[in-house]
Formats: C-alpha cells, sequence, structure tokens
C-alpha cells in the first residue's frame, strides 16, 4: 500500500483497501452468527487473502517496473525473516533471566525483540541492496 500510495497510485489503493473494507464487513457479519468472535477473525483473514494481500503487491510491482521476486525479497522475505530470527535470539538470551510473570517483563522483552529486529532489518536491507545492485 505505501508503495502505490507513494509512486501517486491512491486511486488502486482505494479501491483496494474500500474493496477489503466492504468484503471484511460482509463477510464478518455473516460468521459472527455461527462462529461468534472466530467468525469475525475469520472473516478479516478472508477478506485481506482476497484483496490486500494480492491486489497492493501485484499493483506495486506493476507501477514501479519491479519484478515480483525483489518484491518478495526485500518487502516480505527480508521483515518476516527477521522477526523469527529476532523472537528466536531475544527469548534464547533472556529466557534465563525473564519469567513473563507480569507487564514489566513482557514489555522488557518486547523492547528487546524490537531493539534487535530493528537491527536486523537494517543489515538484511543492506545486504539485499548491495546484492541487487551488482
Amino acid at each position: 500500500g505505501h508503495v502505490l500510495q507513494a509512486s501517486g497510485h491512491n486511486r488502486v489503493l482505494l479501491y483496494s483497501e474500500g474493496s477489503n473494507a466492504i468484503l471484511n464487513i460482509v463477510l464478518s457479519v455473516l460468521l459472527v452468527y455461527k462462529l461468534g468472535i472466530l467468525g469475525v477473525a475469520l472473516g478479516t483473514l478472508a477478506a485481506n487473502l482476497l484483496t490486500s494481500t494480492w491486489i497492493g503487491p501485484w499493483q506495486a510491482c506493476k507501477y514501479t517496473n519491479t519484478s515480483l521476486y525483489e518484491f518478495i525479497t526485500n518487502s516480505i522475505f527480508t521483515p518476516i525473516l527477521a522477526g523469527i530470527v529476532t523472537v528466536i535470539m531475544v527469548w534464547a538470551l533472556i529466557s534465563e533471566w525473564i519469567q513473563y510473570t507480569n507487564y514489566y517483563e513482557i514489555i522488557l522483552f518486547s523492547i528487546a525483540v524490537f531493539l534487535v529486529y530493528s537491527l536486523e532489518i537494517c543489515t538484511l536491507l543492506e545486504y539485499f541492496g548491495q546484492n541487487s545492485s551488482q
């Protein structure tokens, strides 16, 4: 969505997010009666999968002349990889000291994850940025 907005293609983003919102409301209302709050969650998930998850990347690649591989590598793979590595690293490093019995320990864990994640994202983006320019 941000790529479309930054490149001046707000109308495409408007249609994508508008259809997401309408579909989300319809599916959530239909599913809430049978499944309760789980139905709302599933309606939201389905609406996102059917609209924003594929329309945004497809249109972003189209308007920026970027290959889908490059888009997935830089915009999706890198943050997910960094997130997984971050949680594992921080959990392994501080699980001996934090027992997660109160909100302060959870907040401390979250801050540690954020700091490590930020460092990893910068490092991975620098790495992939250097490799794509060669």
